[in-house]
């Protein structure tokens, strides 16, 4: 509501959503007016503003995707599973409306409807993961409650790919809690197609070897090859867009046209090419001077991240590294592990780990790799984030109904609670009023 209801407040950062969108009674005088396929995508004023707020920045590159394809290779930096996702909606759910609305208008309403959908069952996964992992009500409760005021909200409703992912890595991570792996993995394997940091996600394969090599069970090596099989499951979604960019770019190509350079490299990653010639992406390309502003804006995040880190360690680093050195081989050349009854979670290898491992990734990459003000919005499918701040804000509020207390840690954590809250509603209120009206941070 607030995001349709704030458009319009200032003349928009960039016109591209009104040149897709074109009011009925906007009037082009002279130079370049929208193409014939604008133009039959008129709309009355009051539908045009409902949908614009939600066609902003990387939504507009999804929408043509949907529309007719592929066909820049620039635009291969956007993962295919939403526009296939919204072209299927568009031809089954929103088939009779077929004719009566513009076409390119039901694309965007399916990619609303997909996105918000998702962001609702990524909300309720969640929930139901943190009771998995936990066990605490209360404490999944507020974790889905604080996803659902994040700080990176216009990109959970708008046209992007933040809430599908959401959804799928927490429904993989529900059943890879519940031992399901080979579903999970198939799950992990789709949101490769939606997010490239879904090939991430092989990090919790090495975590399951890493407990088969912990227990005392004779089928300890079979369990290795299921995880590295499941491994490449995950990333089978991400490698067939990239041969499908590399059929589609590299091979058959027309003498005429010099050869991309990428096509030549072993392997042959579209997407990192990409994201470095395109974008500019690559290892401390984005620390300069002129980008301290988005290191500013990105500050709050990084912030959060380090917190969690130190916290996390400092409850269970100790018994971590305890339990990973029994991996090191003893003096007689065997691994050193107990030889107690064989448990699913060893003792020390806690079931948040790989969570709070996947963070800490990508918190280093964000940092060092990529443009750091997204790391507002790659972290809203991280479910570490939400759980530090789920347990920061709890333990504040049971100090606040005990009375609170002159505890100078306690004080600190109800302070640090406040800021947590602050941030996540006002940060999200101010980046939906922004992004209505197509400023940054995108």
């Amino acid at each position: 509501m607030l995001l349709a209801g704030t458009t319009g407040l200032t003349a928009d950062y960039d016109s591209s959503s009104t040149l897709l969108f074109p009011a009925r009674h906007d009037r082009y005088d002279g130079g370049v007016g929208p193409d014939e396929q604008a133009a039959s995508s008129a709309l009355p004023s009051a539908a045009a503003k409902f949908i614009l707020p939600f066609v902003r920045w990387d939504s507009v590159y999804f929408l043509a995707i949907a529309e007719r394809g592929y066909r820049y290779e620039q635009e291969h930096a956007f993962m295919p599973g939403l526009p296939l996702l919204m072209r299927a909606v568009k031809n089954s759910i929103l088939y009779p409306f077929t004719g009566e609305i513009p076409d390119r208008a039901l694309f965007a309403l399916s990619g609303i409807l997909v996105c918000n959908v998702s962001t609702v069952l990524a909300a309720i996964a969640l929930y139901r993961l943190t009771m998995l992992v936990y066990k605490k009500e209360s404490l999944a409760a507020t974790t889905a409650l604080l996803f659902c005021l994040s700080p990176a909200a216009p990109f959970l409703t708008a046209i992007y790919t933040e809430g599908l992912f959401a959804l799928l890595s927490f429904s993989g991570a529900i059943l890879f809690q519940r031992r399901k792996d080979c579903l999970a993995a198939l799950v992990w394997s789709l949101s490769g197609l939606v997010r490239s940091n879904g090939i991430l996600l092989v990090g919790f394969f090495a975590f399951r070897a890493l407990c088969a090599l912990l227990e005392s069970s004779s089928v300890r090596a079979v369990a290795i090859i299921k995880c590295a099989i499941y491994s490449l499951i995950v990333l089978a979604g991400f490698a067939a867009f990239q041969y499908y960019g590399y059929a589609s770019l590299c091979v058959g190509e027309p003498e005429a046209l010099s050869p991309r350079p990428w096509c030549a490299k072993t392997p042959p990653l579209l997407y990192s090419f990409v994201q470095e010639h395109y974008w500019n992406n690559g290892f401390l390309r984005y620390w300069t001077a002129q980008q301290l502003p988005n290191f500013l804006l990105a500050a709050p995040m990084l912030a959060i991240s380090a917190a969690g880190a130190r916290r996390y360690a400092q409850a269970h680093g100790r018994d971590t590294i305890a339990a990973l050195a029994r991996l090191l081989p003893s003096r007689g050349g065997r691994l050193r592990r107990r030889s107690a009854t064989v448990t699913t979670q060893p003792p020390g290898l806690r079931a948040d780990l790989p969570f709070y491992a996947l963070w800490a990734a990508l918190s280093l990459y964000a940092l060092l790799f990529m443009h750091v003000q997204v790391v507002t919005r790659l972290f809203t499918s991280v479910p570490a984030m939400y759980w530090f701040c789920a347990e920061t804000v709890s333990a504040a509020a049971r100090v606040r109904r005990n009375g609170g207390g002159d505890d100078g840690r306690k004080q600190k954590g109800a302070w640090l609670a406040d800021a947590l809250l602050f941030y996540f509603v006002g940060y999200g209120a101010v980046t939906i009023v922004l992004f209505a009206n197509f400023y940054p941070p995108a």
